[in-house]
């Protein structure tokens, strides 16, 4: 599995690329791209001088959150808060560069929206349990979706 190498932009990702170029060095610009969740193809293309940047903001972005995705198990709604990340980063390309800065991860994201569904839950009614076949007094998260979004774009600024 790939190590995400931690460039601290897209910008840097593109420095380091340009300056193996000028060395000539094919194979630190096949590893940056590799350890970077890049396409093989665009280090390819950059190599070959068909593209002027080896990355852009959002596929720094994509290839960051690919990488870190590889390093913890991705279920249900953190698939789906991963979903949201991507669509942000996707529509805004400032959030797509927040999302590749340093100390900016899928763990903590993750972590800051779990600790406020954590303390914003309350007790499912009991009608509702009993029609579940469920015990009483089940306590359910209360955030609505856009609270959850407020807070990834929070944790990831």
């Amino acid at each position: 599995m790939a190590k995400l190498e931690e460039f601290g932009s897209y910008k840097e990702i593109n420095e380091a690329a340009a300056d193996a170029l000028a060395k000539e060095d094919k194979d630190r610009i096949v590893r940056i791209a590799r350890d970077n969740g890049l396409d093989p193809e665009d280090a390819r293309s950059f190599w070959l001088g068909e593209i002027d940047e080896l990355t852009t903001p959002l596929l720094a972005a994509i290839g960051k959150l690919e990488i870190e995705s590889k390093d913890i198990e991705i279920f249900g709604i953190f698939a789906d808060w991963k979903g949201v990340i991507l669509d942000l980063a996707q529509k805004d390309e400032e959030f797509a560069i927040n999302v590749r800065k340093k100390g900016k991860n899928l763990v903590d994201c993750f972590a800051a929206v779990l600790k406020q569904e954590s303390e914003n839950r309350k007790t499912i009614d009991k009608k509702i349990c009993k029609a579940a076949g469920l015990p009483e007094n089940i306590p359910m998260s209360t955030l609505t979706k856009i609270e959850q979004i407020n807070i990834i774009k929070e944790s990831l600024k």
